[in-house]
C-alpha cells in the first residue's frame, strides 16, 4: 500500500516573535522542519514526501535544506494555503497514496509514537491520531473567573502525524467545504462527517512548538533523549 507523509508547515508562527518562520528555527544544528523531514524520510512505510509551504519561503526551504541533504522520498512541495485546513489539502491533493499521514513541522519529535502501528490501525480502520490524557485539573473561565471544574477522565490532547485512507479524507473535505466547516484539525473534518476516528497512544516527548520555552524543552529533549 503507497503511503504519503505530508508535512504540514504553512504557518508563520507569529507567537515566536522570530524573523523567520518557526519551521526553520534552531533545534541544536538542524532546523525544526529538518526533523520531521528526515523522520519520514528514513521511516521504511513511507513512500513520498510531500511539503506544503509558505509559498514566499518555497525558494529557502530548496536552497537550504533539501538541496544540502539526501532527500529521495520528497517528491512535492507545495504551497499552504489561508488556513491550516486549506494547506493540507493542497498537499492531500498532491499526494500518491492510498494511506496519507498529515503530519504539524512544529512537531520535531513524531519518531516517539508507533508509526507502523498506527498505519495498520489505519489500514483497518480509515483514521487514526494519537492522543495524550489530561493530567492537570481543568476549569473553566469567564471574564477570569473560575466557572467550574470540568471532568478530565474524558479528556485528551491531540496530536499529529494523523493518518488516514485518502479516500476518506476527501470525502471529509467534500463535506466541510459544502458546510463551509473549518476545524482545527483534520480529524474535525471527519467528526463533521461522522466519519469514525479512532485514537492511539500518543507521547508527552511529541511536543508541538508554540512558545520560547518550548522550543527550548525540544533542544533539551534532542540532545538528551534522542
Amino acid at each position: 500500500m503507497f503511503i504519503s507523509a505530508i508535512i504540514v508547515a504553512g504557518g508563520r508562527g507569529e507567537r515566536m516573535k522570530s524573523p523567520v518562520p518557526k519551521q526553520f528555527l534552531d533545534i541544536n544544528g538542524v532546523s525544526l522542519i529538518s526533523l520531521s523531514i528526515i523522520f519520514f524520510e528514513k521511516l521504511e512505510i513511507v513512500n513520498e514526501v510531500i511539503i506544503v509551504m509558505l509559498p514566499e519561503w518555497i525558494e529557502h526551504l530548496e536552497n537550504n535544506i533539501l538541496s544540502k541533504g539526501s532527500f529521495k522520498k520528497v517528491s512535492k512541495i507545495v504551497e499552504g494555503g489561508k488556513f491550516r485546513q486549506d494547506s493540507f489539502k493542497n498537499g492531500l491533493m498532491h499526494s500518491k497514496g492510498e494511506i496519507v499521514i498529515d503530519h504539524d513541522a512544529a512537531r520535531p519529535f513524531p519518531g516517539f509514537l508507533d508509526i507502523n502501528n498506527m498505519v495498520k490501525k489505519c489500514e483497518k480502520l480509515g483514521a487514526v491520531i494519537p492522543i495524550i490524557p489530561v493530567k492537570d485539573t481543568v476549569k473553566y473561565l469567564e471574564d477570569d473567573r473560575v466557572q467550574k471544574t470540568i471532568n478530565r477522565n474524558n479528556l485528551f490532547c491531540v496530536q499529529t502525524p494523523q493518518i488516514f485512507r485518502k479516500k476518506l479524507c476527501l470525502r471529509a473535505y467534500k463535506r466541510a467545504e459544502e458546510d463551509e466547516f473549518y476545524g482545527s484539525d483534520t480529524a474535525s473534518l471527519f467528526e463533521n462527517v461522522k466519519i469514525p476516528v479512532y485514537t492511539y497512544l500518543g507521547s508527552v516527548f511529541n511536543i508541538k512548538i508554540t512558545t520560547d520555552d518550548d522550543l527550548e524543552l525540544a533542544r533539551a529533549i534532542n540532545q538528551y533523549v534522542l
